[in-house]
């Protein structure tokens, strides 16, 4: 279930928050650090949606991808792991 790939994706997500956290706080880099994650997992499941259909990416609708064949829960855990991770980081520096 939970492998390699989703703990870096957690470290990734922490290091962009924090970094990002001088700028616009802890919220701010986790809202941004999130909103990659799911922006990357789209575009694969775009990719994956893109070859089995055989439509080009250029020619899809967003609506096209979201069928449950082309969600696992790898690619589900791929973004929520790294939005509870920072959540909680941004939860915790709050009064």
């Amino acid at each position: 279930m939970l492998n390699k790939g989703h703990a870096v994706h957690v470290g990734f997500a922490l290091l962009i928050q924090v970094a990002l956290s001088p700028l616009i706080g802890l919220e701010g880099g986790a809202i941004v650090a999130v909103t990659f994650f799911i922006a990357r997992e789209y575009a694969q499941m775009e990719a994956k949606c893109s070859k089995q259909t055989g439509i080009p990416i250029a020619q899809m609708m967003p609506w096209h991808c979201l069928r449950r064949e082309y969600v696992t829960l790898d690619a589900v855990l791929d973004w929520v792991l790294p939005a509870i991770a920072c959540v909680l980081l941004a939860s915790s520096n709050l009064y």
